[in-house]
């Protein structure tokens, strides 16, 4: 499973998003630029409402919106899972054990970190840094 998203400004601050996963789903949504979190956080909903885990759910949308990154889903360590980029220290790192995603920007110490097990515990601060 993957998805593929665009977001394409279509007149001054307004934009055409949408999310394609690789069975046809698709999710597309009209937004300012304050709002263009949205077809990840639905790209995700829809995921989730398919049967796929959260936190697999997380992977596969994150990875898609950062496809010049590295990423890795270990299933032998409880679904963890990272997404690097290869040309600075930013990163995403989920430790399936304690259900803990942590988001690196430029520091060692963890910009932001969320417990996520279930679907709604999945926060905009997530879907907002993949702008």
């Amino acid at each position: 499973m993957t998805w593929t998203f665009t977001l394409t400004e279509t007149s001054n601050g307004a934009y055409s998003s949408k999310g394609v996963r690789d069975t046809g789903n698709v999710v597309s949504i009209q937004s300012g630029e304050d709002e263009l979190y949205r077809v990840f956080l639905e790209a995700y909903e829809m995921e989730v409402s398919l049967g796929t885990l959260p936190n697999r759910a997380l992977f596969l949308v994150i990875s898609a919106a950062k496809k010049n990154w590295l990423a890795e889903y270990n299933d032998e360590c409880f679904g963890s899972w990272f997404v690097n980029n290869p040309t600075s220290t930013e990163r995403y790192v989920y430790d399936g054990r304690d259900f803990l995603l942590t988001y690196h920007n430029e520091s060692e110490q963890p910009e932001w970190q969320i417990y996520v097990k279930a679907k709604d515990e999945a926060t905009i601060e997530i879907f907002s840094s993949l702008v």
